[in-house]
């Protein structure tokens, strides 16, 4: 008998009796019974076979086991499912021998284990909901206070809602929160006596300015730029814009917007910038006559405007990408949404949708998702519909004076207003946030001492809100910006 060795040859060959052993202990070999069944015979510990087993089963299913073909080489039995071995087949008797290239001899190579990681493995597809693992978990879905719905539809208790305020008095115009540098940038009228005409840094954490830098004549509005290296500052005193660099919080050039319909020059009103560059400037003739709406490269016009701004607001407008913006009508009753398109050659198309949302001190913004009022209403912009408004407790919803500074996050779908007296100016006396499935109020935390009429709000994402509240004569009250850190504001999980 010749055993194989693990160069994948055969070896010397032993004969019974002979030098050596017959076979290699463990071995199965196939052999006949008296009854013409095939059987097995197994190696023993000295290298010798055992008699032919025929009343026990003769293999395992699939055990393989050597067999001699008739024309003397080497073949192999498989055991079937009843445990006894097949026919012997060899190598002229199998079906797909004649065109199997084995190649030379040289190419085997016996299995050495598993193969080593050679990088990411594709997607096969879809895979399961990653919602699925955060069920029952007020952690896994970011809710740290108050009721929350978790992705299999039960009511979760996520504990009380605790809240800090703090706030910096100064005559502020308007106000983006700066993520990467964790900073809130404002911009300060010219009557702010020795801040005026910059734009100031304000660390959220302790409501202190860490840096300011002068940008020119009454800045207004501002818009942080696709890449966040720098703000854009529209200027009403210069009748201009403005980029500020805020690594080096060096000033650049200022460029003007030309001349309106009634040969005046026109101002900057709200800003855009678009993800990938391109500002958005809704231009106005007046201080509430609103001409059109352009967008600018560096300063240079992109060539087509659009007059559906005319006469109307143009207070608030976002970008939903480099080809999409969303402005809101906030200067009378129509309270209409606008659709654009923005293209290589500017502004095209302006198709108006009513009754979405309202209000003359309302303003917009985008959470990723939907295009939120400040009002509480949700608007799904891929279909101009809105999905739902977030209504307080105990309350209709309606009215700026009651519901003011609403902000949304699709990451935990939340959104979250700030709800004021029966009148405009007010103290505000809560902050909740309103799940944006349901629309009803999820959570509460009382606020004290913070002054009404919320111009502007923004998200601190897990950490709270920032709320700028102009100042009233009627009430005394100064400019404030405010900054609200609260447990009710959801970490994304």
């Amino acid at each position: 008998m010749q055993l194989c060795t693990a160069d994948g040859v055969f070896g010397t060959c032993h004969c019974a009796g002979g030098p050596g052993p017959d076979c290699t202990p463990g071995q199965t070999m196939g052999c006949t019974c008296s009854t013409g069944r095939l059987g097995a015979e197994t190696c023993d510990a000295a290298g010798t076979f055992s008699a032919c087993l025929c009343d026990a089963p003769a293999c395992v299913p699939g055990q393989s086991a050597a067999c001699s073909c008739t024309d003397g080489a080497s073949g192999a039995q498989v055991c079937d499912a009843t445990g006894a071995f097949g026919a012997c087949e060899c190598e002229a008797s199998r079906p797909d021998a004649a065109v199997i290239d084995a190649g030379p001899v040289d190419a085997w190579r016996p299995d050495t284990g598993p193969r080593p990681d050679t990088g990411p493995r594709i997607d096969a597809g879809p895979r399961p909901d990653a919602g699925a693992r955060a069920c029952g978990s007020c952690d896994a879905i970011g809710i740290r206070c108050g009721q929350a719905i978790d992705p299999c539809g039960a009511v979760l208790s996520c504990g009380t809602c605790t809240v800090t305020t703090r706030s910096l008095a100064l005559d502020v115009n308007d106000i983006v929160y700066d993520a990467s540098r964790d900073v809130v940038l404002a911009s300060v009228a010219g009557s702010a006596g020795i801040r005026g005409n910059s734009v100031v840094a304000i660390d959220p954490h302790t409501a202190t300015i860490t840096w300011s830098a002068f940008v020119g004549s009454e800045p207004t509005s501002l818009a942080l730029d696709g890449d966040g290296a720098r703000v854009w500052v529209g200027l009403s005193g210069a009748n201009g814009v403005r980029p500020l660099d805020l690594d080096t919080h060096v000033a650049g050039t200022t460029f003007t917007l030309g001349t309106g319909s009634f040969g005046d020059a026109l101002a900057p009103g709200a800003l855009a910038a678009l993800p990938s560059g391109g500002l958005a400037v809704a231009r106005m003739e007046s201080s509430s006559y609103y001409d059109s709406l352009a967008v600018y490269d560096e300063g240079v016009p992109r060539g087509a405007t659009t007059t559906e701004f005319m006469g109307r607001g143009g207070d608030s407008i976002v970008a939903l990408s480099d080809t999409t913006i969303i402005g809101f009508n906030n200067q009378d009753t129509g309270f209409d949404l606008t659709r654009f398109t923005i293209g290589a050659s500017g502004v095209t198309g302006g198709h108006d949708y009513s009754s979405l949302i309202s209000g003359f001190q309302t303003t917009i913004s985008f959470d990723g998702q939907y295009v939120v009022g400040s009002s509480g209403d949700a608007v799904n912009p891929q279909t101009m519909t809105r999905v739902g408004r977030c209504t307080p407790t105990g309350s209709s919803g309606t009215g700026t004076a009651s519901v003011q500074g609403g902000v949304g996050d699709a990451s935990t779908n939340r959104i979250y207003l700030a709800i004021g007296g029966t009148f405009s100016g007010d103290p505000l006396t809560a902050l909740i946030a309103c799940d944006r499935t349901t629309f009803t109020e999820a959570a509460r935390v009382a606020l004290s001492g913070v002054d009404g009429s919320v111009a502007r709000s923004l998200l601190l994402p897990g950490e709270g809100l920032a709320l700028l509240t102009p100042g009233d004569s009627f009430s005394s009250t100064m400019t404030r910006v405010w900054f609200i850190d609260t447990n009710l504001v959801a970490v994304a999980p």
